[in-house]
């Protein structure tokens, strides 16, 4: 098996374990059998204590069984530099059945490793655990032969490690658990066949610590965190095509129920209790990222992401991109540093360096694509002032629209007070917001494709900067839509120039501004209606 979307690294995953489990039946290497016992149809490997620095070893893969690991205490490490075309190992790897993690420290170093991975048709379950992968950092520069990236240098996220890998049609779920990574990835859904696949957490964190991200939910595949609180260097959770991040409370996950019927608390009679916890997202440069690269080069026009937060805070620090922050884990009571240390102008251009300090700040960053966004009782604290972004991804292999789509942005803020501006970059799709009993702190802006270009002009004749000047002749370059509604009682404190194509304020919502207006137009119901409109502050 290859990662799908790793380029550069060479690695394939060992699938043959030194447990082995198929059908219930146990292959074991002779020093390990003493740990392992069969129960009818339960495999339990229990008090494992095992350390490796061989690169390629794979401890357990799991086939069409269900198995128990318990109180294990797994160290798999490297002490050699590897070529790149050595075959990882992992902590778990399995394809089929039911895997159990519990009350187990699992640590896995070493580049384009993970340190769980579910493929195929499995369910795997993490139970008051901590999972950690590290790449470079974490295996003392000894595998820094591996290229860095793991992936397209566009997707602008450094590391090279995965310490969850969920992918095919797998349903994987996390309680009270921990799970961090060095830079890549702290929990990775991706890959999704078939009908997709699910992710499940709840009072669970992420962390990832030198970049990379908390989360990423590719094509297909459906992720619902309850309670959690996930921390990263770069980026808190990202979103693909149309894949799919739900965040929510952790009492919540008691009514949650999934497309395929997949409750969050599926196994709470093992032990699990909500604790009625917010989710909360801390990030050094997006909480968010929605993006569409052509990763395969199938040429489609566009996808819609779907992005739904409810009783969560998203936090951008600024602490991360300079000294660090300290984040301690409610779980281990572990204090980790937080720090971006990666140099995107040195490793690649001033162009692509200036574009991630352009981004590095807002809360919500959508990236050349569609998506439908709800805000349910979320707060926002921006190191930049910014609460949503569109922008011209800065991948190569992005989906610039060639003919409009439709589809665009949309923005639901329901029972929220935002503070922060929306910025809309991507001149190719409409945005469209309504606040519903809610509060905007902020400005409201857009840019035209010419204004777009004048901001980038320096980096013009940078090979990097793939987001300036798009060809007229090829591309939309024509200017959408930018919509704001306000309805039931919703209020805008305009804190900056605003400018909209399209404004609409019922008759019990307010906008502390001023108000400049081609057409004003008052409805039957007492909403008025702006059309081409500009509000500055009072």
């Amino acid at each position: 098996m290859r990662e799908s979307d790793v380029a550069g690294t060479g690695n394939s995953v060992n699938t043959s374990g030194k447990i082995s489990v198929n059908s219930n039946q146990v292959t074991a290497d002779a020093d390990l059998t003493a740990y392992v016992t069969v129960s009818g149809e339960t495999v339990a490997v229990k008090g494992l204590n095992y350390a490796s620095a061989d690169y390629s070893d794979t401890l357990i893969s799991a086939a069409d069984s269900y198995v128990e690991i318990t109180d294990a205490d797994i160290a798999l490490t490297v002490t050699d530099p590897i070529s790149g075309t050595e075959q990882a190992g992992t902590t778990l790897y399995t394809d089929s059945g039911t895997t159990v993690i519990a009350d187990s420290m699992i640590s896995v170093d070493g580049a384009g490793r993970y340190t769980v991975a579910a493929t195929g048709t499995a369910t795997m379950i993490v139970r008051d655990s901590v999972i950690r992968a590290g790449g470079d950092n974490g295996a003392g520069g000894n595998t820094s032969s591996v290229s860095e990236p793991a992936s397209n240098a566009g997707l602008l996220i450094s590391g090279t490690s995965r310490a969850n890998f969920s992918v095919g049609q797998t349903h994987t779920f996390y309680y009270d658990s921990l799970c961090v990574a060095d830079g890549w990835a702290a929990l990775s859904t991706d890959s999704a066949t078939g009908s997709g696949l699910e992710f499940v957490a709840a009072d669970t964190e992420a962390v990832a610590l030198h970049g990379g991200y908390g989360i990423y939910s590719d094509t297909n595949c459906r992720d619902y965190l309850y309670g959690c609180t996930l921390v990263s260097a770069e980026i808190g959770g990202i979103i693909s095509n149309n894949g799919s991040i739900v965040v929510d409370s952790s009492d919540s996950a008691l009514d949650a129920v999934t497309q395929d019927g997949y409750g969050a608390l599926l196994y709470a009679e093992d032990g699990y209790t909500a604790d009625s916890g917010r989710s909360e997202f801390i990030a050094g440069r997006n909480c968010f990222q929605i993006h569409s690269p052509d990763m395969m080069g199938e040429g489609a026009s566009d996808y819609t992401a779907s992005l739904s937060l409810s009783h969560t805070d998203l936090i951008t620090d600024d602490t991360m991109n300079q000294d660090g922050y300290s984040f301690t884990s409610s779980v281990d009571g572990e204090t980790y540093l937080v720090q971006a240390d990666t140099d995107y102008a040195g490793k690649y251009s001033a162009a692509v360096g200036a574009y991630v300090d352009y981004v590095r700040g807002t809360a919500i960053l959508v990236k050349s694509t569609s998506a439908d966004i709800v805000l349910n009782d979320v707060t926002v604290t921006s190191s930049n002032g910014v609460a949503l972004l569109t922008a011209l991804n800065s991948d190569s292999m992005s989906r610039y629209l060639k003919k409009d789509v439709g589809n665009g942005v949309s923005v639901s803020v329901e029972n929220s007070i935002i503070d922060g501006d929306f910025v809309h970059d991507d001149y190719q799709r409409d945005m469209r917001i309504t606040l519903t009993a809610s509060t905007l702190n902020g400005a409201v802006n857009y840019a035209t494709a010419d204004e777009w270009n004048a901001r980038w002009a320096e980096y013009a004749t940078d090979e990097n900067a793939c987001w300036i000047n798009l060809d007229s002749s090829v591309y939309v370059t024509s200017t959408h839509e930018t919509i704001l509604s306000l309805t039931e009682g919703s209020v805008w404190n305009v804190t900056g120039a605003s400018r909209l194509t399209r404004l609409s304020v019922s008759a019990d919502s307010t906008i502390n501004g001023v108000i400049s207006a081609e057409q004003t137009e008052t409805q039957a119901d007492g909403t008025i209606v702006y059309t081409n409109v500009t509000v500055i502050c009072e």
